[in-house]
């Protein structure tokens, strides 16, 4: 590293920008990975969300229009809607992933700073 006039200017060599650059390209390519697992989630839970209200809007019709004894559709509606909440859970509350992003960064700066 060659450094200009004392005021923080400075150039890099060939192999530092380069490995600079596919440090950052694999950050990058790690972070549209997590987004895109993050979309695909976020995406099967709405197809769930809806194939769970299309099917229990259907069990209680037949309940309703088989006699309207004992409410069963019930079972189906409150047991289905817990995996529900957890699929919704697990798509849109992703937890610990500003900290991993956060700790990933760290790592990358502190290896950087030891090649220098």
């Amino acid at each position: 590293m060659l450094r200009l006039f004392g005021d923080g200017l400075t150039l890099k060599s060939g192999a530092e920008a380069s490995f600079h650059r596919s440090s950052q390209l694999a950050v990058d390519d790690a972070r549209l990975r997590r987004a895109r697992m993050i979309a695909e989630a976020r995406y099967g839970f709405r197809w769930h969300l809806a194939i769970y209200i299309i099917v229990n809007l259907g069990l209680v019709a037949i309940w309703y229009y088989t006699g309207a004894g004992f409410p069963w559709p019930l079972f189906p509606i409150l047991f289905w809607g817990l995996g529900v909440l957890g699929h919704y859970w697990g798509a849109y509350h992703t937890s610990g992933g500003g900290w991993i992003e956060r700790e990933t960064q760290k790592i990358l700066l502190e290896e950087e700073d030891k090649k220098t």
